[in-house]
C-alpha cells in the first residue's frame, strides 16, 4: 500500500515542479521581452528630434518624399534596428524606409506615442 501511494505522491510533486519551472520560464520570456523593447526604446527616443532638426520633411502642404526617405535611410544604417516612420496626425504610415513585408500595420494608434512624448520617453 505504502509504495503505491509513495508513487502518486512522487508523480503529483513532480508535476508541481514541472509546472513551476514552466510558469517560471514563460515569466521570464515575457519580462526579458519587455525589457529589451523598453531598453530599445529608451535608446532611440532621440531619433526623432534629430531626424525632425536635420530634414524637412514638408515643403508647404506636401511630403517632400526624396529628402526623408534619404534621411530615414540613413537613421536605419546609422541603427539597423531602428524602424523610422512618417505618421499623419490620425497615426496613418505615410513613408517608411524598410522591407515592404516588414510592414504589419499601416495604421498605428497615436495614444501611446503621445505618452512617451509628455513623459519624455
Amino acid at each position: 500500500m505504502y509504495p503505491a501511494t509513495y508513487g502518486r505522491l512522487a508523480v503529483l510533486l513532480s508535476l508541481v515542479v514541472i509546472l513551476l519551472v514552466a510558469g517560471y520560464s514563460v515569466l521570464t520570456g515575457f519580462v526579458a521581452i519587455r525589457y529589451f523593447k523598453a531598453t530599445h526604446q529608451r535608446l532611440n527616443r532621440e531619433v526623432a528630434a534629430h531626424i525632425a532638426t536635420f530634414s524637412q520633411p514638408f515643403v508647404g502642404m506636401n511630403v517632400n518624399h526624396e529628402a526623408t526617405e534619404r534621411i530615414f535611410f540613413n537613421a536605419m544604417v546609422t541603427n539597423p534596428s531602428a524602424e523610422v516612420y512618417l505618421l499623419d496626425t490620425t497615426g496613418r504610415v505615410m513613408i517608411y524606409e524598410a522591407p515592404a513585408e516588414k510592414i504589419k500595420r499601416h495604421q498605428v494608434k497615436l495614444e501611446p506615442i503621445q505618452q512617451f512624448i509628455q513623459t519624455k520617453g
